[in-house]
């Protein structure tokens, strides 16, 4: 689960935030999101900008994140990460969501420590 903020300007760059949590579950079971017992939550905040090339243009998004793990053997731990993130449209859609995009692996990769 995510939230996500932004203050854009006319070319839809500009400030973004948001919350994040990620609830450990085996099967992927949405029940599993109803009052968790063991989850990891935290915020991220960073920068969106625009690159253009030949005639088309991407948004990077530049993003700090920081969590603390809740309940269990994650209890206490904190969490600390950079992500750069891609999309190929102004407002920031995920590629899967755009018929016929030519697109294949994730828009972000997250690098993280985690530290008890």
């Amino acid at each position: 689960m995510a939230t996500a903020n932004g203050n854009f300007d006319a070319n839809y760059t500009g400030p973004v935030w948001g919350t994040w949590t990620i609830v450990p579950s085996p099967g992927c079971d949405p029940l599993d999101l109803i009052d968790p017992p063991v989850f990891w939550e935290g915020t991220w905040q960073g920068q969106r900008s625009q690159y253009c090339a030949d005639g088309s243009c991407s948004w990077i998004g530049d993003l700090k994140l920081v969590g603390k793990g809740y309940g269990g053997i994650i209890d206490g731990i904190r969490f600390k990460g950079s992500e750069l993130i891609t999309t190929y449209t102004p407002l920031p859609v995920p590629w899967e969501f755009i018929p016929g995009f030519p697109a294949t692996g994730p828009e972000g990769i997250i690098t993280a420590t985690i530290k008890e």
